[in-house]
């Protein structure tokens, strides 16, 4: 019985002993890790450059949207101003055109 509780014992000390324990290779838990952050930094890259393109386009569309607007009331008044040429009577009138012309 003697025999036994030692051997018991001494299994169990073996057993614990860190030096019987098996270590996980490093250097893929570290790659894995490695790998999973730099696929992280790469979906952000991506999606800043997407957020910049897209600042890009609204930045353009508006601007697009003020030169628009801007050529439209020029080629209104130059139909009024070929309108009043065409028919100097009409000049009593141009004032308010360009007026509701520059107003809208």
């Amino acid at each position: 019985m003697k025999y036994l509780v030692v051997l018991l014992i001494s299994i169990f000390c073996f057993a614990c002993n860190p030096k019987h324990v098996t270590v996980v290779n490093d250097s893929a838990v570290d790659k894995s890790g490695i790998d999973s952050y730099n696929l992280v930094i790469s979906e952000l890259q991506q999606k800043d450059t997407i957020i910049k393109q897209y600042q890009d386009s609204l930045f353009k569309a508006r601007h697009s949207k003020e030169l628009f607007e801007a050529k439209f009331k020029l080629a209104k008044i130059n139909r009024y101003l070929k309108i009043v040429k065409a028919n100097p009577k009409n000049s009593i009138f141009f004032y308010g055109w360009i007026r509701r012309t520059m107003e809208q």
